[in-house]
């Protein structure tokens, strides 16, 4: 199951908080799954502070278990939105039989 999934920081989160040392584990983090094939793509957004993150994932429950080890999450300082995606139904007016 493919999963978008963008992280922002918690309201009341300062920089005082978000350590080199703490980043360095993030990217650590996400390099880990990039190479298990958890990770697909990522990308920093340019609208705010964030990574849009796309999964493949066996379920919902699968994607939360991953965003809930993150070290930013761990420490208490992100948050995250996600959306399960699949082809465009539309596509399937290609396939029609009528």
């Amino acid at each position: 199951m493919k999963i978008l999934a963008y992280d922002h920081f918690k309201q009341g989160t300062t920089s005082e908080g978000v350590t080199p040392d703490l980043i360095r584990d993030e990217m650590l983090h996400v390099w880990r799954l990039q190479k298990d094939g958890i990770v697909r793509e990522i990308y920093g957004r340019t609208d705010a502070t964030g990574a849009v993150i796309t999964f493949e994932c066996d379920s919902i429950e699968d994607l939360k278990a991953h965003l809930a080890e993150f070290p930013l999450a761990k420490a208490g300082l992100i948050e995250w939105d996600f959306m399960p995606l699949t082809a465009p139904f539309a596509f399937e007016v290609l396939f029609a039989t009528d």
